[in-house]
Parts: structure tokens; C-alpha cells; sequence
């Protein structure tokens, strides 16, 4: 399902569709969690014909009489973004990440630890905690998050701690590119592809060529130019895979293709 929020939105700022209704359209699209709740958001905080009281009871429902995470995180969001009370978040976050199993929260809550948010210290024994629950419950910036965290050339994430600095691991951080490339991350599709084509020798993590290529062309797919372009050179250069011209052109037009619609954009 694909949706035009903005025309979403003015339709119930005319009237013409009950909060309820809106809110279990846009949860009912495949858009990650936290991105779609957001989006109301924003369109709330700047739209006074959306009744922010109204999105809060309706959200208050979805959460707590229809059990719906989607609805607990939504709310969690109003508390945070709108009321300035990440307190309150960081509560409603916990909820729905250990009742509902839902990733988006867990992410979150991982963050609140990262920065000290909502009365809540930085904990860096909690932020692996509920960073790697979201990871699990295929929040797929959890993941990369993570793969930020162990990467040993990312020296201040989270905290400029020894104790942090001994758990960088270079293949923790392909393991989580990987994970979030399962979930249709492009980012980390091309960024697990880099890691198998380049290799990193000082990091203890040999190249493998050919493993690198499925990554590319899975990112190419999600319509990653960078992920065409790298298909393309494997291909054309042969690494890892025997060199196959039709297949280099095939990827080159793809990568011409992403570009040219995103300037359309």
C-alpha cells in the first residue's frame, strides 16, 4: 500500500475521516513504525486542523483497550516530541517493547540510555540491552546502531569509556550490517557488501569478493544507486564473480535509472 500523507492528513483535517480510522490506515502500511507515527506527529505539531488531544485519546485507545503497539508507541512519541516529557516516553517505551516485543520501542529506549534522556542515565549495559531487543524484533536502525557501536573506528559511541572501547569487534559490526540488509536496510546492504569486497586487514576481517555481490545487488533492488554501481564494478571487473558484460550493462542502467528519478524528485 502506498499512501500520499499529505493528502492523508488534509483529508481528516477536513473532516472528512474519523483520528481513529487515519491512525489504523497508516499502521496497516509497511513503513517503519517509528517513520509513520512520525509523520502524524509532525503534521500535528504544525496543523491546528489535527486536534492534538484527539491523536493522544485515540492513541490512549489503540494502546490500552485494543492492545496495539503501534498505538503505545505512537503515544510514547506525543509524550516525547510534543509534551517534552520523555519521562513519560521513556516509561511507555519499556512497555511496549517488552509487552509487545515491538522493535521501534526497544530502539528508542536504547537511545534514552545513549543520551541520557527521560531521568535516565547513560547506561551502556542497557543500551545493548534493549538496542539488541530491537535489532531482534526487526527494527532494522536498532541494527545499524549497533553496528555503529562495535565498529572500532567509531571511538564515541555511546560513551568515551575503556570498558566500551574493549567490545569493539569489526565482524559484530558486518554481523548487524547484515542484519539490517535482511530487514531491506540499504544502507546496510551496501555496507556489508563494502566490508566483504574491500576487507579490512587492520580490523582482522579477510575480503571475500564473492559474498559481497548478493549485498549490492540486494541494495540496487531497494533502489540504492551505490549498490547498482558496486554490482556493476564486480561485473565488469570479474571480482568474485566471473566478469559478465551484459550483466555490467544491466547494473549500470540501473544506477542511471535511481539517479535520474531522484532528480526528478
Amino acid at each position: 500500500m502506498v499512501f500520499n500523507w499529505k493528502l492523508l492528513l488534509l483529508d481528516y483535517s477536513g473532516a472528512k475521516r474519523p483520528l481513529l480510522g487515519i491512525l489504523e490506515i497508516i499502521s496497516a502500511t509497511h513503513a517503519e513504525s517509528h517513520f509513520r507515527h512520525e509523520l502524524v506527529i509532525m503534521a500535528a505539531s504544525s496543523n491546528p486542523g489535527i486536534p492534538v488531544d484527539e491523536m493522544k485519546m485515540t492513541n490512549r485507545i489503540m494502546c490500552f483497550q485494543r492492545k496495539q503497539a503501534d498505538g503505545c508507541f505512537a503515544l510514547g512519541n506525543m509524550f516525547s516530541q510534543i509534551d517534552d516529557r520523555g519521562d513519560k516516553a521513556a516509561k511507555l517505551y519499556q512497555h511496549t517493547c517488552e509487552t509487545y516485543n515491538h522493535g521501534p520501542s526497544c530502539f528508542y529506549l536504547s537511545n534514552y540510555f545513549f543520551f541520557a534522556r527521560g531521568e535516565l542515565r547513560k547506561d551502556t549495559k542497557k543500551f545493548l540491552e534493549y538496542a539488541k531487543k530491537g535489532c531482534q524484533y526487526q527494527c532494522a536502525g536498532a541494527c545499524m546502531l549497533l553496528a555503529a557501536f562495535f565498529h572500532p573506528a567509531h571511538t564515541r559511541i555511546p560513551f568515551r569509556d575503556d570498558s566500551d572501547m574493549k567490545m569493539k569487534d569489526f565482524s559484530k559490526t558486518v554481523d548487524y550490517y547484515e542484519k539490517a540488509c535482511q530487514m531491506n536496510n540499504s544502507e546496510g546492504c551496501v555496507k556489508a557488501g563494502s566490508a566483504y569486497l574491500y576487507g579490512a586487514t587492520n580490523l582482522n576481517f579477510d575480503k571475500n569478493e564473492a559474498k559481497a555481490l548478493p549485498y549490492f545487488i540486494k541494495a540496487c533492488e531497494n533502489g540504492e544507486g551505490l549498490g547498482c554501481a558496486l554490482a556493476y564494478r564486480q561485473y565488469k571487473d570479474g571480482l568474485g564473480v566471473q566478469a559478465d558484460q551484459k550483466l555490467a550493462e544491466l547494473y549500470s542502467a540501473k544506477y542511471e535509472n535511481i539517479n535520474r528519478e531522484k532528480k526528478r524528485q
